[in-house]
């Protein structure tokens, strides 16, 4: 196994979001995707270009469907179907989900079959009601595990043995084994235990080595762990709040990282790039996302 290397963090996109998240990177447009829940807001950057796109929804997660111009996203309690066709945008709501009413859905990510799998979290960050959830279609939505304030990030092992999913409150990233048939999740255990001073994991994505990356809300940084925990390699960046992260670009080793907009209460102003997307050049490669199919 190579020895991890890292270019230093830059601004690859000045995006000024308020709560960027869920950068996606599109192998098959060359497009990388993400959105700004508090905002309405989804992105669209290609070619070194930005276009940004408002809709009626905050929505929580944007994830591609296998024919392009189409997006499977979440809002409050609600699954939506978006698409761009003519440079016009429609939004059509196609499931509503039955939450706890102070619950949003949060992060997701779909399997390598193509189904939905969605994290939620209690709004006003207080109640556990929050909950991981798995469709193997629309009409069957099913809760797979519970009892957190704010569930977070999704990802699974190269081999997809293995989901990984983020309690942000608990500061704990689980791990179960996973049965890629039937969707089944068993043997859960803690993969990786933060300590306070790291702050809060956040988004999550795995390599093609089966390393975890993940994002620290209020660490500012990113950390490369094996799959058994272990910090492999800490990025530091220039910002407070990385929210999440991706793999792309033409050959996989960018690594691609939003972030929040952070105020100091000091001296009432922004943090200086908080709220961009930063990227990280590595040496190893990350996985091709998987599409929605249902």
């Amino acid at each position: 196994m190579k020895k991890i290397t890292c270019s230093k963090p830059k601004v690859l996109i000045k995006s000024e979001t308020i709560l960027g998240e869920g950068p996606i990177w599109n192998y098959k447009t060359s497009e990388l995707t993400f959105v700004d829940i508090i905002s309405g807001k989804f992105f669209i950057w290609k070619k070194k270009i930005l276009k940004s796109f408002n809709l009626p929804y905050k929505i929580s997660c944007l994830l591609p469907y296998k024919d392009k111009g189409n997006w499977i996203a979440t809002s409050k309690n609600k699954i939506l179907k978006i698409s761009i066709k003519h440079k016009i945008i429609k939004s059509k709501v196609i499931r509503t989900i039955k939450e706890p009413k102070q619950n949003r859905f949060n992060d997701g990510k779909c399997d390598y079959l193509g189904r939905l799998w969605l994290s939620s979290m209690d709004s006003q960050e207080k109640v556990p009601s929050g909950q991981l959830w798995f469709l193997k279609s629309l009409a069957k939505p099913k809760i797979m595990d519970k009892k957190f304030i704010i569930g977070n990030g999704i990802d699974w092992s190269p081999d997809n043995k293995i989901l990984y999913f983020t309690a942000s409150d608990k500061r704990i990233i689980y791990s179960y084994l996973f049965n890629i048939k039937t969707g089944k999740l068993s043997n859960k255990k803690i993969a990786i235990k933060t300590p306070k001073k790291r702050g809060y994991p956040d988004g999550i994505c795995t390599d093609s080595q089966g390393f975890i990356w993940v994002a620290y809300w209020d660490g500012g940084c990113v950390i490369r762990h094996s799959a058994n925990g272990k910090i492999d390699k800490v990025i530091k960046l220039p910002i407070k709040r990385p929210t999440s992260l991706s793999f792309g670009g033409k050959n996989l080793n960018l690594l691609f990282i939003t972030s929040a907009k952070t105020f100091n209460k000091k001296n009432h102003k922004t943090e200086k790039n908080s709220g961009n997307v930063f990227v990280v050049k590595t040496n190893v490669k990350g996985k091709k996302i998987n599409f929605y199919k249902n």
